[in-house]
């Protein structure tokens, strides 16, 4: 096919191809329902407690038993504890 053809062809063929990705479907026309969340007071908030693995490398698991070292500021500060797996119990360090 002559190259003249060819781009005269996609020429007149490029303006259907766009305006059909302008078509309107019916499911994108769907409204979603916004998600709703919960929201906290100060007081809520600052009542939380959180966990922090004790690090990144080997010396935050126990090859021996399983226990992980963390860190939590259940007490107000950040403290090491060790977290028995299989039990759920923390000792402070």
């Amino acid at each position: 096919m002559n190259k003249k053809v060819l781009a005269g062809l996609i020429v007149s063929l490029s303006p259907s191809v766009l305006l059909a990705g302008c078509a309107q479907d019916e499911s994108a026309m769907e409204v979603e329902a916004p998600q709703v969340h919960e929201t906290y007071s100060a007081e809520q908030f600052f009542q939380t407690t959180s966990y922090r693995m004790g690090g990144a490398g080997p010396y935050a698991f126990s090859a021996e038993n399983g226990d992980l070292i963390i860190s939590s500021d259940q007490t107000g500060v950040y403290n090491a504890y060790r977290l028995n797996t299989a039990t759920g119990e923390m000792t402070a360090l």
